[in-house]
């Protein structure tokens, strides 16, 4: 075998691992967050449903990271091409990744109803949109995204990530 496709394989794994690591363990911050104004019913509650992902959920976004950068080192095009063609997405992506450990830190900063209630509300839009969106391309990539590559080593936009979903 040669060493290219050896290599080609191995990366093509670790991006699997990181993956599959980013479904499991950053699958579950977001399903609390998105569950959390409805599985919690006094603030008591909500914040016991906050200490079972607390002590970990931080770390879990280090997956998104290196996902990310294991498709940067390894496929270069593959990079430029989805994080063009999904700019929207990835956009949304970060956005409700970073509203998340804010709300998470902000939520208990004032012991007023109305700080947490509007914290709470960020926590689970920022734990609902990511599991949309990740729904939403990875329907779209298995219907066929509207993108191919040329002979030349271009790739050729044919249709926007939203342009995709919204004219089906």
């Amino acid at each position: 075998m040669d060493s290219y496709v050896a290599l080609k394989i191995l990366w093509w794994l670790l991006l699997g691992v990181l993956l599959m690591g980013l479904a499991i363990m950053v699958g579950m911050d977001m399903g609390v967050g998105a569950l959390l104004r409805f599985v919690g019913k006094t603030d008591g509650e909500r914040r016991e449903a906050l200490n079972i992902v607390g002590p970990h959920w931080d770390g879990n976004q280090v997956w998104f990271i290196l996902g990310g950068g294991a498709i940067f080192a390894a496929f270069p095009t593959l990079y430029a091409t989805s994080f063009s063609v999904f700019y929207i997405v990835m956009i949304l992506l970060l956005f409700s990744m970073i509203m998340r450990p804010v709300a998470f830190e902000y939520r208990s900063k004032v012991a007023t109803d109305r700080w947490r209630t509007s914290w709470d509300w960020v926590f689970l839009i920022s734990g609902a949109v990511p599991m949309i969106i990740y729904g939403a391309a990875f329907g779209n990539i298995l219907e066929g995204v509207g993108f191919h590559f040329g002979w030349d080593g271009q790739y050729y936009q044919t249709e926007s990530f939203l342009g995709s979903i919204l004219f089906r």
